[in-house]
């Protein structure tokens, strides 16, 4: 994946969506910095790691809000699915014979 990939959901009116572009393109700037650390066999001590450690510090954040955000989609949807549920089942009662008398 490439920072490009990422332009639609960044421009997409939908904050989740944007949440999942800003993770994209922190982990691929994430992997191109540890890629240049490591190829150009840059001394621990210096400045970069620093920020590599904040960068991925910063990722974790974005991975527990997109966690939640998933796990509150799913409660989400249960409690619409168990409302539908809910009102089919109260709709059938009031039809049925014993409770139109």
């Amino acid at each position: 994946m490439e920072l490009k990939n990422t332009i639609e959901l960044m421009l997409s009116d939908n904050y989740e969506d944007r949440l999942k572009a800003e993770y994209m393109q922190l982990k691929i700037r994430i992997e191109k910095l540890s890629t240049y650390l490591d190829v150009h066999k840059v001394k621990p001590t210096d400045e970069r790691y620093t920020q590599l450690y904040a960068m991925k510090l910063y990722l974790d954040c974005l991975e527990k809000r997109l966690y939640v955000i998933n796990k509150n989609n799913e409660l989400k949807e249960s409690y619409e699915y168990i409302s539908m549920i809910m009102d089919t089942v109260a709709d059938k009662l009031q039809k049925a014979p014993q409770f139109n008398k």
